[in-house]
C-alpha cells in the first residue's frame, strides 16, 4: 500500500498552465467547449485581480483553484 503524500497549496506558476488547462478539460469541462485553455490559464495566473493556486504533491501539480475578483 502506498502511503499518502502531503499536498500543499501555493501560488500557481505560469509553467503549470498547460497541466492546469488539461485537468480542466478532462475533469471539469467534459462535454463543453474548452474555455480554460493554456493561454487563458496563463493569463489568469498573471492577472493581479485573480488568485490561482496549485495543489502540489512534491513537484507535481495534482489540482488547482482559480478565483477572479
Amino acid at each position: 500500500m502506498n502511503s499518502p503524500r502531503a499536498v500543499t497549496l501555493r501560488p500557481a506558476r505560469a509553467q503549470e498552465a498547460q497541466a492546469m488547462a488539461q485537468m480542466s478539460r478532462e475533469l471539469i469541462e467534459v462535454g463543453l467547449s474548452w474555455r480554460y485553455t493554456p493561454w487563458r490559464m496563463t493569463a489568469l495566473i498573471n492577472d493581479p485581480e485573480a488568485v490561482a493556486l496549485g495543489a502540489c504533491d512534491g513537484s507535481h501539480i495534482q489540482g488547482f483553484a482559480v478565483m477572479q475578483f
